[in-house]
């Protein structure tokens, strides 16, 4: 295996995981639980949960190189926790009938583009008293909530391009330019940025969905992160018309919602 994905799995379960955990105050018990790992790349968080305690962890992903590398990775340098980790190359719409405990979700729900849809299959994998954790960033009307995707646009650019792919914000106004010159892009006509993985998530839109959802939220933070710069906007979003631009991330727990009947 390539020394620097494995050097980026594990520099992901040593340092991303514990801060992914911190924005939330802390780790759910995973003692004994099944858990399901939605987008679970190359595997760092599910591995994580399994050292945690989990009794079974399942992640899923679509894209299959990552969950080929995960499970090489995991039987090479986790083997004594092969027995709790399954990595499947499918969507969750695809799994069986089964219902986990816990479902985590780690910087997927920016590129989720039927975000309802995907809560609706939550609420079904999810058992009547289990917890989802969901945590994503940047968000779409956030400084740099394109990720990245300017910077592949422009790269032909030479120094105009890298100072556009560094302006924060420029992604909004330069929307038509980045769908016109992203290479995956070429020669497509009417392309959106739901092309490139984008659902042009805000805070606003999330908390919507949640609330047209089945679930309810017990927990909702915003901008978890210590940084000067997000400190500032935590600051700035305060005012009503800045909410949008200047929430850059969100860390929510959600738990199905009571009937009133």
């Amino acid at each position: 295996m390539n020394l620097q994905i494995e050097s980026r799995i594990q520099g992901g379960i040593d340092k991303e995981c514990p801060e992914f955990w911190a924005r939330f105050n802390g780790p759910p018990d995973f003692d004994g639980k099944s858990v399901l790992e939605v987008g679970c790349g190359l595997g760092a968080l599910s591995i994580d949960m399994a050292q945690r305690g989990a009794e079974h962890v399942t992640g899923v992903d679509i894209l299959e190189d990552d969950v080929i590398t995960a499970t090489r990775f995991t039987a090479v340098k986790y083997p004594q926790l092969a027995a709790k980790l399954q990595f499947t190359n499918q969507s969750i719409v695809e799994l069986e009938n089964d219902q986990f405990d816990l479902i985590v979700s780690k910087d997927a729900f920016e590129h989720i583009i039927d975000v309802p849809k995907m809560l609706q299959q939550l609420h079904m994998s999810l058992a009547n008293s289990g917890q989802v954790y969901i945590g994503f960033s940047p968000l779409y009307h956030s400084p740099y909530g394109d990720h990245d995707r300017r910077r592949a646009a422009f790269r032909t650019w030479g120094i105009l391009g890298r100072l556009l792919s560094a302006l924060p914000w420029g992604h909004l106004f330069l929307e038509q330019q980045i769908l016109k010159n992203h290479p995956s892009l070429k020669d497509r006509e009417n392309a959106t940025m739901y092309d490139l993985k984008l659902n042009k998530m805000t805070i606003g839109k999330f908390r919507q969905h949640i609330k047209n959802s089945d679930f309810e939220a017990t927990t909702l933070l915003v901008n978890r992160g210590e940084n000067m710069v997000g400190k500032l906007l935590s600051l700035l979003r305060h005012i009503p018309f800045l909410e949008s631009c200047c929430t850059y991330n969100a860390y929510c727990i959600l738990r199905k919602a009571k009937s009133l009947g």
